[in-house]
């Protein structure tokens, strides 16, 4: 009896704890559409990082097309470089 009485516990807080993570966690979350408009070349997207400790260096993805935001889409990791 007692051991049915902890697993049911147990579920319960376990349920309980993934329904709050969920909840906290889907407000964070920025719903985008998925459609990625792809590029004839690709291109290169490079942002500034602490990452990257060379002069005038940036982290730099290779990205294969643009969302219908205009925002960099299908991108792949290179690293740091200079643009």
């Amino acid at each position: 009896m007692r051991k049915i009485l902890t697993a049911a516990i147990v579920f319960t807080l376990a349920i309980g704890l993934g329904i709050g993570l969920a909840t906290v966690s889907a407000s964070k979350v920025q719903a985008k559409p998925n459609d990625c408009l792809l590029t004839i070349t690709p291109y290169y997207y490079c942002i500034d990082s602490p990452r990257c400790h060379g002069a005038g260096e940036q982290f730099c993805y290779e990205c294969r097309g643009r969302d219908v935001y205009g925002e960099p889409c299908l991108c792949t990791r290179i690293g740091c470089m200079i643009p």
